[in-house]
């Protein structure tokens, strides 16, 4: 068996607990074996991955992901079209841009508050770096490039 480095379990406790991906999938993405996965989840006494429950938090920040999704989509294929919006549409756009800023705000102030009671191994830049930000994060990070795209796209 091959040692596995504290950052992949940093990594692997992450998905664990984001609950988001099957166990395979986070033994794939993390490149480990199913049965070292299986192997650490006894040891660590981690509850059963079909059952775990985050203060009912998971199935939220999930939830408020695909909100975000989905309001980001509508709006970025509204400032597609050409520029013949009437000053309601205008105004109509803008309370969406708000109404998708406070839900990012929502669902930041959940995963804030996850991350703080739940992961015992924390990641700092220089290892998600190395080992690639795991999949909520990057999600993160493409959601910001979009806003800015939408934000640029409004001001200019």
């Amino acid at each position: 068996m091959s040692y596995i480095l504290p950052a992949v379990w940093a990594r692997v406790e992450r998905l664990y607990f984001e609950g988001e991906l099957s166990l395979r999938q986070i033994a794939k993405v993390c490149e480990i074996s199913p049965v070292s996965l299986h192997k650490r989840i006894k040891v660590r006494g981690w509850p059963p991955h079909d059952k775990l429950e985050l203060d009912g938090d998971a199935s939220v920040r999930a939830r408020l992901r695909r909100a975000i999704a989905s309001k980001l989509s509508r709006l970025e294929k509204r400032m597609e079209k050409p520029d013949t919006d009437t000053a309601t549409d205008s105004e109509r756009q803008a309370r969406e841009f708000g109404s998708l800023i406070a839900t990012v705000d929502k669902l930041d102030g959940k995963e804030s508050a996850w991350r703080r009671s739940l992961i015992s191994t924390p990641m700092d830049a220089s290892t998600a770096a190395d080992n690639g930000e795991d999949h909520v994060d990057q999600w993160r990070a493409e959601l910001a490039q979009r806003i800015a795209r939408l934000g640029a796209r409004g001001n200019g």
